[in-house]
């Protein structure tokens, strides 16, 4: 069940996804939406594939995920910068590449 606050002038916007649990005591818990856990393991796919093969062209990247081009696209321009970086490459090319690892800190010496 989806419980949504779309109109509100005292409070913002937000949106509950409930399931009630049949088995106990009849109580609902919250839990996290469908949509933002498929748009969380596309964008963890997406990520997979740039860290396993840099410098792939957004074409390329669409093709190897399966993912709905308009779709895949608007995930790739939302999450750069975040997960991983673009650059424009020969013909105008989109490639992208993964960010350095902020866990890891080099050293030069």
């Amino acid at each position: 069940m989806k419980l949504e606050c779309f109109k509100s002038r005292f409070l913002e916007e937000f949106s509950l996804t409930l399931r009630p649990d049949l088995s106990g005591s009849g109580d609902f818990e919250v839990t996290a939406a469908p949509e933002e856990t498929a748009a969380r393991e596309e964008s963890q796919t997406l990520s997979e594939i740039i860290r396993a093969k840099p410098g792939q062209t957004q074409s390329e990247l669409l093709e190897a995920s399966g993912l709905p081009h308009g779709k895949g696209r608007a995930i790739l321009a939302q999450l750069d910068g975040q997960f991983w970086r673009s650059e424009r490459g020969s013909h105008n090319a989109k490639r992208f590449f993964p960010l350095a690892d902020p866990t890891r800190i080099e050293i030069e010496v």
